[in-house]
């Protein structure tokens, strides 16, 4: 078993337990800082879409925080279980906290959108890159709720050319910093774009 530690609010502390699973990369706990630190206002009865949960560590430190709610992706099947299997310990109720097993293009195709505060995206580094830009398009398009944020990971080497398509998916960078082989950006719908339809 692996584990990464909730840094802080109600369930500051508390290990979150999980399965191996190929490709599966938690968030830094210095990362999981510095965006949560950016995220401070934000968090308190934010509605969380985290895509590619992975460990869930990014959505069960905003529900520790405060976040009204969180729906976490993942087609994982083991680690679904572990999601699951942390949900119960921290003993959180269904409507707070929603865990679906299916992969984020099946969940986006849905008729019947949500529109979310806070958006984690953190896919598998082999994923990221080239896709990220129609991603962010879509998700300020259908999912983003106004004045809301989307966060990015993405292996370092890929960020540049992602930076550079943003403007074509309507969003701008707020928050930008570089961890190791990996850089992070917070993403806010851009001034001027059309809204959400």
């Amino acid at each position: 078993m692996n584990e990464v530690r909730i840094i802080s609010g109600m369930y500051r502390g508390r290990k979150l337990r999980f399965d191996a699973v190929a490709d599966l990369r938690p968030t830094l706990g210095r990362v999981r800082e510095t965006l949560f630190s950016w995220l401070d206002g934000d968090i308190a009865k934010a509605r969380v879409l985290d895509l590619y949960a992975g460990t869930g560590a990014l959505a069960f430190e905003a529900l520790s925080r405060g976040a009204a709610s969180a729906t976490l992706i993942e087609s994982n099947p083991t680690a679904v279980r572990s999601l699951r299997r942390n949900a119960a310990l921290l003993d959180l109720p269904p409507d707070r906290c929603r865990i679906q097993q299916l992969s984020v293009e099946r969940y986006l195709r849905r008729a019947v959108h949500g529109r979310f505060d806070l958006i984690f995206v953190d896919p598998p580094f082999a994923l990221a890159g080239a896709g990220a830009p129609a991603l962010l398009r879509r998700l300020n398009r259908d999912w983003l709720a106004e004045q809301g944020l989307i966060y990015l990971e993405l292996p370092r080497h890929h960020a540049e050319e992602v930076r550079d398509a943003l403007a074509s998916a309507g969003v701008v960078v707020h928050r930008d910093k570089v961890f190791g082989d990996c850089r992070v950006l917070l993403l806010r719908a851009a001034a001027g774009a059309s809204p959400p339809g």
